[in-house]
């Protein structure tokens, strides 16, 4: 009987794990809203159940480097420079199993620490005599972002979507990808 007794509450606690485990279909409302400088993302989810969610945002984007030479002139690198952001936050769901959020990738070129020099040849300098002085101020082009909606309580991953982004400034586009 001892042994029919342990099977059963290991039963009874798996059925009680999956139970408390299914927190449904996370899925976006709408549509979310990006707009840049900063990338700010605003959306409003459902399908969390009664769940501690983080939301986590991961904003890439492509930077120009500015090069200077000997003589201290001046000149953008010629390739773009991949950056990434990340920003979470933490919520909890409303009796519907819904929330809403806001989320900033702040402009890698706005804040400190400024991303890490690149080489001149990787910044894309006119040649090996130039250096790599800093940025080319609001050279940030966003393009691309992951939204992902993990349970705090597990750790599951509930959603994850991508983003392709195009554009600058007020015209900047993201759509799922």
């Amino acid at each position: 009987m001892p042994k029919f007794k342990a099977q059963l509450i290991a039963i009874l606690l798996l059925l009680a794990g999956v139970m408390v485990a299914s927190a449904g279909s996370p899925h976006i409302i709408g549509t979310l809203s990006f707009s840049s400088g900063s990338l700010h993302v605003t959306g409003d989810i459902a399908g969390l159940g009664n769940t501690d969610v983080t939301i986590r945002l991961e904003a890439y984007a492509n930077v120009i480097a500015s090069c200077q030479n000997s003589g201290g002139n001046t000149s953008p690198g010629r390739n773009p420079l991949r950056v990434s952001s990340v920003v979470t936050t933490s919520v909890i769901p409303d009796a519907n199993g819904r929330t809403s959020f806001e989320l900033v990738a702040h402009d890698p070129l706005t804040v400190a620490p400024l991303p890490p020099s690149p080489s001149s040849k990787a910044a894309g300098c006119p040649n090996g005599n130039w250096k790599v002085v800093g940025f080319v101020p609001g050279s940030t082009q966003w393009t691309s972002a992951v939204i992902s909606v993990v349970d705090n309580r597990t750790g599951a991953l509930l959603m994850k979507q991508n983003y392709a982004c195009t554009g600058a400034g007020t015209s900047l586009t993201c759509t799922q990808s």
